[in-house]
């Protein structure tokens, strides 16, 4: 029996990941695009919660990891040199929130 053929529309990350699956599953995806060419790069990719979990799934992991920008977060500081807002970046590459109130 042939592999049932699926379309998929873009070779973004979603168009990508989603061929992966399906060729995964037994299905034959086609990849249309309508961009001409590759870009050379990119935005910034925000892989969190359910994205990590799909880098994991694909085996990417530590591909993904060794290409990061290893960003620490980033300060709100105020005239003064104090910081006034942080948003580090934990263990997991999350973002999270603090505020520094004025005493």
């Amino acid at each position: 029996m042939p592999q049932p053929t699926v379309l998929v529309s873009g070779a973004g990350n979603a168009g990508s990941v989603l061929a992966f699956f399906l060729t995964r599953a037994g299905f034959h995806p086609i990849i249309v695009e309508r961009s001409p060419s590759l870009r050379k790069a990119g935005q910034r990719i925000d892989n969190r919660r359910a994205a990590l979990q799909t880098v994991r799934r694909i085996g990417l992991e530590d591909r993904v990891r060794s290409k990061t920008t290893k960003e620490a977060g980033f300060a709100f500081v105020g005239t003064n040199g104090k910081r006034l807002a942080e948003f580090p970046v934990d263990e997991q590459g999350a973002m999270s929130f603090r505020v520094h109130f004025a005493t």
